[in-house]
């Protein structure tokens, strides 16, 4: 932590690539690979604006899940669509996930 805040850092980690993603299929299914929990996930860097949203949009899932109450099947998916701030997971995907042509990730 930083000075006087009390915001904690949020465990997320931004990935350059030397060239925009041509395809997304093989990224995704390599890091589907890689991952140790369906809790990591990938999310596009612009989603990804501030501590206080990854925080926020971590404590709802918290609720929604022990409540049974998600709308997506898995806490990835789940975790997009609360930080796109919709209630459809292909819009979702579309706002927060990753998609051809983009350089970094959040």
């Amino acid at each position: 932590m930083e000075g006087a805040s009390s915001m904690p850092w949020f465990p997320a980690w931004g990935i350059g690539f030397p060239e925009p993603l041509a395809g997304v299929g093989e990224a995704v299914a390599v890091f589907g690979e890689w991952r140790p929990s369906e809790r990591w996930l990938l999310l596009a860097y612009d989603a990804a604006c501030s501590e206080v949203r990854l925080w926020a949009a971590w404590a709802a899932l918290r609720r929604l899940e022990e409540s049974g109450r998600m709308v997506a099947r898995t806490c990835d998916a789940e975790f997009l669509r609360l930080i796109s701030g919709t209630h459809q997971i292909s819009t979702a995907f579309e706002r927060a996930g990753i998609r051809s042509g983009i350089s970094r990730l959040g």
